[in-house]
């Protein structure tokens, strides 16, 4: 899976909300079930971090810079701890 969204340049949780489903069907070996899930995933992904971020301009810290990348132990099926 990594391999394939890398070949296309999805390389963020940003990207992939970028493409949409429509575009990442289009990608040989994502199906629709599995376009939607890394949606889902990617979606869920920006949501904790941006919650991170409020928490810690709560507290007076300064956060981390996003960075969403794959896992080296990349399996086929899209996983939320991958983002």
């Amino acid at each position: 899976m990594r391999a394939r969204l890398l070949s296309v340049g999805i390389e963020t949780a940003q990207d992939i909300l970028r493409k949409g489903p429509e575009k990442l069907i289009a990608i040989e070996g994502i199906g629709a079930k599995t376009a939607e899930r890394l949606v889902e995933i990617a979606k869920e992904a920006i949501r904790r971090k941006q919650a991170e971020i409020e928490k810690a301009a709560a507290e007076g810290e300064v956060p981390k810079p996003v960075e969403f990348e794959f896992t080296p132990e990349d399996t086929e099926a899209p996983r939320l701890e991958d983002y």
